[in-house]
């Protein structure tokens, strides 16, 4: 039986600061656990309500499934920490999980000293007690950590200006959670921000493929980005670029046909559609369409919804849910159920630097996508490769001022080229035929370039000098 909230009524009336608390008031606190190389679970006081003389806090809540012999989502639910705490006028604190998964209530005494122990769950009559008092460091910090041991096994670490250090997480098979940030302090992990994924430079270059597949046929695109200038945004509400765009578009359908584009536009990257991605860290948030989708964190950004191949059976989550309006569904009589939509899918990548590089949907009669499939991030390459671009032009050809010849051609590794006079300074590019970049090398105040080509496999290569009198190629065949 759970212990009630009444008991904490009986209980004498004290004034205690609002140290040794779990959760710090005003703080957002990132964990990991063990073996990860993100943030796994971020806890924070939403909301505090006053009850007498004891203060309840309630706590950030997120999405988990669970198997009922079906696979079930709830929203609103506990973390390892549970959903409340609730805090008596004598320091004892009264820790809350209500669901499918736990329903149960954890006591401590976070004011105990070394040696103390009481009651801490009346169902398993676990008790618990400090068995260390220490003055350690904490995410570089100097701070004083009592360690309480649980009779059945468990450990939790609790410091008395930082919150929880260290505790097990019941629903990962008790595996031991740690603190490893304090967003709110600037210690340690942080949660990402805007700048991280969409804070572009001038000379940045951008590749993406587009398809769309609908019942009047479909559409593929490549387009290439050219960051041209960062304009200056005194609201603050967004990052805003004018860049070059260099397109091709091909359509099958009633209509066939294939467009190329070179224009300059404005490109806006807007704090309110980023806010719905940041506020949401393994929660429940609307997608573009009628239904709800949740957020989780990776080492180099964040996921929404679930990547998967099209028409793949799910096995573990779903990407896309909606609350349930149909009385026949059991799902409404579970506190937080939500109906997985199975024949929809929804992801959303986002990677630091790189900003969105993957985009997945398919409802209804309606499928398609965005794939980053290059990036030039400060004059490196730094993810796939760039096509040139006379990829991009009608004629899908270079435009050919003189030709290049390499030699020895063919060649088993290094190749000579001549220059004409007056083009010193550029830069050497060797692409396979596909348009994929192989090779690039500066060239500065020289006529005559050396290349080694041992490091590419076999086959017929497009070589490539841009200058500022413009460009020559020429082709080699390497053995």
């Amino acid at each position: 039986m759970k212990l009630s909230l009444l008991l904490l009524l009986c209980l004498p009336f004290g004034t205690f600061a609002q140290n040794w608390l779990p959760v710090v008031p005003g703080e957002t606190q990132h964990y990991r656990l063990p073996d990860s190389n993100h943030v796994t679970h971020s806890l924070r006081i939403d909301s505090t309500r006053q009850f007498g003389n004891n203060t309840i806090y309630y706590l950030n809540r997120i999405i988990r499934w669970k198997n009922f012999g079906e696979l079930v989502a709830l929203k609103d639910q506990g973390q390892f920490l549970g959903q409340t705490m609730t805090l008596a006028a004598n320091g004892q604190l009264i820790i809350e999980h209500q669901s499918f998964f736990l329903d149960t209530a954890i006591v401590l005494q976070p004011y105990a000293g070394l040696g103390q122990s009481w009651l801490a769950v009346q169902e398993s009559n676990t008790q618990a007690s400090v068995t260390n008092l220490e003055e350690t460091q904490i995410l570089g910090v100097t701070d004083s950590v009592k360690t309480i041991t649980f009779s059945n096994g468990a450990v939790w670490k609790l410091s008395k200006h930082h919150g929880l250090v260290e505790a097990p997480d019941y629903l990962n098979q008790n595996a031991q959670v740690k603190l490893t940030g304090l967003e709110t302090a600037g210690l340690g992990d942080r949660l990402y921000r805007m700048s991280d994924f969409f804070d572009y430079q001038v000379g940045d270059v951008l590749q993406y493929s587009f398809y769309s597949n609908a019942l009047s046929g479909e559409t593929t695109e490549s387009c290439k980005l050219t960051f041209l200038e960062n304009q200056v945004n005194n609201a603050a509400d967004s990052f805003s670029y004018t860049v070059e765009r260099r397109s091709v578009k091909k359509v099958f359908g009633m209509f066939n046909y294939t467009e190329f584009k070179k224009d300059t536009i404005v490109l806006k990257y807007f704090k309110q559609d980023w806010l719905r991605i940041a506020n949401h860290h393994g929660q429940l948030l609307s997608v573009p369409w009628e239904g709800y989708s949740y957020a989780t964190f990776f080492n180099q950004g964040i996921i929404l919804g679930k990547k998967q191949l099209f028409g793949a059976p799910d096995n573990d989550t779903c990407a896309v849910y909606q609350v349930p309006v149909d009385p026949d569904n059991w799902l409404t009589f579970i506190d937080g159920g939500i109906d997985c939509r199975s024949e929809e899918r929804y992801c959303e990548v986002f990677r630091k630097q790189l900003g969105r590089t993957n985009y997945q949907y398919n409802f209804i009669d309606n499928s398609g996508g965005e794939t980053l499939t290059g990036a030039v991030i400060q004059g490196d390459t730094i993810f796939g490769t760039i096509k040139p671009d006379w990829v991009f032009t009608q004629t899908n050809s270079p435009s050919i001022k003189a030709t290049l010849q390499p030699e020895p051609n063919p060649t088993t590794n290094t190749i000579s080229i001549s220059l004409p006079e007056g083009w010193n300074d550029g830069e050497l590019l060797v692409y396979r035929l596909s348009g994929n970049l192989e090779k690039r090398q500066k060239v500065e105040r020289t006529d005559r370039i050396n290349l080694d080509l041992s490091d590419l496999p076999g086959g017929l290569y497009l070589i490539m000098y841009q200058g500022k009198q413009g460009i020559l190629t020429g082709k080699v065949l390497k053995m």
